[in-house]
């Protein structure tokens, strides 16, 4: 019985690390921005359209979540929290996650245009995107979670760890990271993707690591 109650709470524990990852780290993204910066100039209606997209991704996760958990009986998974099945699946759904923004700006680009037509660069637009976009993000994830048979937590964690960095990347903050700027994806990396000139939505299209721009040649560092 103890161990079932402590089973329990820490399932909750990571559960609980969604919205963390969520709400907790795209305020403290918005909050460093307005410190550091001030104010941007953007107008009231594109903030709107921000915290309206942001809805979206909740609600379409929580759907698809529901619906998984359902069909497949995935909210009976056991509780463990092993940590190289977690990194693995990481490591293995940032590749995958590539793969679809890079098609995302070729044959699908209909699906992804959204993204792109924010006026602003900042944490705020982290999410903006279609709704068949959102649904894809949230089946592949899901997808993954079964292909490497992750636990509730272990779910939680590679959701928590996407999430995180997706607020992350779309910081107005120019952060740099010194020699880890040739490792993982940060700000000044994914600006340089969203500058207002096509030829350079071709570029840093990683979420985690840049090892995958620069092994199919769409790498651009932001010296």
């Amino acid at each position: 019985m103890s161990r079932l109650l402590n089973g329990n709470r820490m399932n909750a524990s990571f559960l609980a690390l969604e919205p963390l990852a969520l709400f907790g780290v795209g305020l403290a993204c918005i909050a460093c921005e307005r410190l550091t910066l001030g104010h941007s100039g953007v107008a009231p209606r594109e903030y709107l359209t921000d915290l309206k997209s942001l809805g979206m991704a909740v609600l379409v996760s929580a759907v698809v979540a529901t619906g998984w958990n359902w069909a497949t009986s995935a909210g009976q998974a056991p509780l463990d929290l092993r940590p190289w099945r977690v990194i693995g699946a990481i490591v293995a759904f940032d590749v995958a996650l590539y793969g679809l923004h890079r098609i995302c700006h070729s044959a699908a680009w209909p699906i992804h245009r959204r993204h792109h037509t924010a006026k602003h660069f900042e944490a705020s637009m982290a999410f903006r995107d279609s709704w068949a976009h959102l649904i894809i993000y949230a089946v592949l994830l899901r997808a993954f979670g079964l292909a490497f048979d992750l636990s509730a937590p272990e779910l939680a964690v590679l959701s928590s760890v996407f999430i995180a960095f997706q607020w992350w990347s779309h910081l107005r903050v120019p952060v740099s990271l010194g020699v880890l700027d040739f490792i993982l994806i940060g700000p000044r990396h994914h600006s340089l993707h969203h500058r207002h000139e096509r030829r350079a939505w071709s570029k840093n299209l990683g979420g985690l690591f840049c090892a995958w721009d620069q092994l199919f040649g769409t790498y651009a560092h932001p010296f």
